[in-house]
């Protein structure tokens, strides 16, 4: 009896064995089988792939979400880098972020007294205009709920941040232009909801520069002049048609649409290049008036919009006999 009693507990003892072996290779071949499901539903749908790794693991998959105190959609290391410093920013760590500056034009005392109230930041918008350097709109909120916007233009030199131009604005991220800087060439480049588009190009080497760049009212237009060692040119870049439809001249003066945006007036004070008035209907760009009428244009006093009407001073007989006018757009008057 005490011998079989024995064979019998070395048996079951076997068989236990024996089914503990046999669970644990199915749960291996199950783990496997999940690990090539996992690894086929990767290649075709990281949604798919977070939710089976949430069943395999049994813990909620870790997610790359940016800090609730800075708002972005950037991707880049370069903009990555911007977006920590602002980040270091609105989370107070001052000393951090005054350390990723380049150069420090003031003291970290003044630094810190600028940012102490700072509770949190947004882009607007992110713009590359040349190999590390970027264009961008910033949101800035204080700690009283208060709203600031800055047009930065940010240098990234290797881990530091070059801070190249820093102004306050109010202008819309969905429209507005940005100059990018590559070697010897510059690039006037238009915005337009978050997208770039070459507008024109100068060059150093030629002496050209950009210069009064604005957009209309409405944000139907595009104004600027550029100057150098061989051209000296103002256009006006239709921003719907994407090209230029206007010559404004070689020479700054007086000029702009009337605020009904149906007139587009150019003024020049006689000088080394003559004068000239004119009136062009809009759109279109056909003369429609020149109210300077070979007599020598004195001054181009200023237009308002108040009363849409554009004062100026001409000259009879050269810079004698001078008279003062007024030209009413809406009804194309000339009153003295």
């Amino acid at each position: 009896m005490k011998l079989f009693s024995t064979k019998s507990l070395i048996l079951a003892l076997i068989a236990a064995i024996i089914l503990i072996l046999g669970f644990k290779g199915f749960e291996y071949f199950e783990n496997q089988k999940t690990e090539t499901i996992v690894e086929k539903v990767a290649a075709e749908d990281p949604v798919e792939t977070k939710i089976i790794n949430e069943i395999k693991t049994n813990e909620p998959a870790k997610t790359n979400e940016p800090d609730k105190t800075t708002t972005t959609t950037t991707s880049s290391p370069n903009q990555e880098l911007i977006e920590l410093y602002y980040n270091r920013l609105a989370q107070g760590d001052l000393d951090e972020a005054y350390a990723m500056k380049k150069y420090k034009t003031m003291d970290l005392s003044v630094f810190k007294g600028w940012y102490k109230n700072l509770k949190a930041t947004e882009f607007l918008d992110f713009i590359t205009v040349a190999p590390n350097q970027y264009d961008f709109i910033v949101e800035l909120e204080n700690d009283d709920g208060s709203k600031e916007k800055f047009r930065i233009v940010m240098q990234v030199e290797g881990k530091l941040l070059n801070t190249i131009s820093s102004t306050s604005t109010d202008e819309s991220p969905a429209l507005r232009f940005v100059y990018g800087e590559d070697g010897d060439v510059t690039t006037l480049f238009l915005v337009t909801k978050g997208n770039k588009k070459i507008i024109d190009t100068a060059k150093k080497s030629k002496y050209e520069e950009f210069n009064n760049v604005e957009i209309s009212y409405g944000g139907d237009y595009l104004m600027y002049f550029k100057t150098g060692a061989e051209s000296n040119e103002g256009k006006i870049y239709d921003i719907a048609t994407n090209k230029v439809i206007h010559d404004i001249g070689p020479t700054r003066g007086l000029y702009g649409f009337t605020y009904d945006l149906k007139h587009f007036y150019n003024c020049i004070e006689s000088g080394m290049h003559g004068g000239e008035i004119k009136s062009y209907s809009v759109p279109g760009f056909k003369l429609e008036k020149d109210l300077a009428n070979e007599s020598m244009v004195i001054k181009c006093d200023s237009y308002d919009k108040k009363s849409n009407t554009l004062r100026y001073t001409l000259g009879l007989n050269g810079f004698e006999n001078q008279h003062s006018y007024v030209y009413e757009f809406a009804t194309g008057s000339v009153n003295k």
